[in-house]
């Protein structure tokens, strides 16, 4: 076989979907807030998403009103596993914010399957957010 000097290989690739979170952080006292937070996604045991590095983007907006963004990750389709079956952990962590609130440090956990995912698809280009309440 000619090869002429190219490196030939294949690709092993593993298709992904878009999954989203979104929180809010309710005070003991009543108090409503955007949540700031971090979220840690594991398969069997392994890590995929790290919590340090995965955390929401918060602010003030020019209102003085706070805010805090979703987070988005691409999870891997599986196909060894059925479609109901959990397979994709989640950790999901309050976090403080300075000057807004002290976050106790709540955490929501759970799996999810390919079905659970997919059922916050919106159509082919939309994703509807997974909304998380601590409190």
């Amino acid at each position: 076989m000619n090869e002429y000097g190219y490196q030939f290989f294949e690709f092993d690739t593993t298709r992904a979907f878009e999954f989203c979170f979104f929180a809010n952080y309710c005070t003991p006292a009543g108090m409503h807030f955007p949540a700031r937070f971090s979220v840690e996604f594991s398969i069997d045991g392994t890590v995929i998403y790290e919590a340090a590095e995965n955390v929401n983007e918060v602010g003030t907006n020019n209102s003085g009103d706070n805010y805090a963004s979703p987070i988005c990750f691409a999870l891997p389709d599986l196909p060894q596993y059925g479609d109901d079956e959990e397979y994709i952990d989640y950790t999901v962590t309050l976090l403080d914010w300075d000057g807004v609130y002290d976050g106790p440090g709540t955490v929501i956990s759970g799996s999810l399957s390919r079905n659970e995912v997919e059922a916050n698809f919106d159509g082919a280009n939309n994703v509807n957010y997974e909304h998380l309440r601590f409190g």
